[in-house]
């Protein structure tokens, strides 16, 4: 009977907690669904990992598993069910390894944000992973982990005015195409109009907030940019460390 229940158990689990089997620690160990129920019977969810004899690591499943959804979608957003998607989700300090079939290279690189990276699987020549900024921070309410994102939307005024100023300075030919009639007379201004050729990525972070927090204007105006998109966003990276 008690084998009985167990088996049960792991089902229903199984079936409710869809990151079951595709998560997995830095070192390569599988974090399992298991529950608990508070004082007055509510059931909470967890992904639990046991470590050393008489110490385990849970991470709250409802606010990990809506992370890579939000993830998912932002970088699939065709994909009928994001967490389906992923083949494996792995968890290390700072970051979160999303791996999915290779066959989605190509919408996952147009649609990667600049503090985002893609890379050919380790191990698996048919499979891509995308790493993801996540902090994870340890509560003492018993060992436990929070999955957050590395960064809360902050506008930044100052980079959002500098923008509209550089495509005020742009004319547009009957395509929609930006064209520079004249090169600005001020140095300044010869600094600021390079942000209007900044990745569309880089560009629309930076109007929702989401730039990275150590990017200032003063670093985007000083700072030689590079032409080709792939190159800011490494340059973004670097400027903001």
């Amino acid at each position: 009977m008690l084998a009985s229940h167990r088996r049960e158990r792991v089902i229903v689990l199984t079936e409710i907690s869809p990151l079951a089997g595709k998560l997995f620690d830095a070192s390569g160990r599988r974090l399992s669904p298991t529950h608990s129920r508070g004082a007055r019977g509510v059931r909470y969810r967890y992904y639990h990992r046991a470590s050393a004899p008489g110490s385990s690591v849970r991470i709250p499943a409802k606010q990990l598993e809506g992370f890579v959804r939000g993830t998912v979608m932002a970088l699939l957003p065709d994909a009928a069910d994001p967490i389906e998607t992923v083949y494996r989700a792995q968890l290390s300090d700072g970051e979160m390894a999303l791996s999915f079939p290779a066959r989605l290279a190509r919408t996952l690189k147009r649609n990667l944000s600049h503090d985002q990276s893609i890379d050919p699987h380790p191990t698996d020549a048919d499979l891509i992973s995308v790493r993801v900024p996540a902090t994870f921070g340890m509560t003492r309410r018993g060992p436990s982990i929070r999955a957050t994102k590395s960064f809360a939307p902050k506008r930044d005024d100052v980079l959002i005015k500098a923008l509209r100023a550089a495509h005020g300075m742009l004319a547009h030919c009957r395509n929609g195409i930006p064209t520079l009639e004249t090169v600005p007379a001020p140095r300044y201004d010869r600094r600021v109009i390079r942000l209007a050729f900044l990745a569309p990525d880089i560009q629309r972070d930076i109007i929702d907030g989401r730039q990275p927090a150590g990017l200032k204007l003063e670093d985007l105006v000083r700072n030689p940019m590079p032409s080709d998109w792939d190159a800011q966003r490494r340059w973004i990276q670097q400027l903001s460390s």
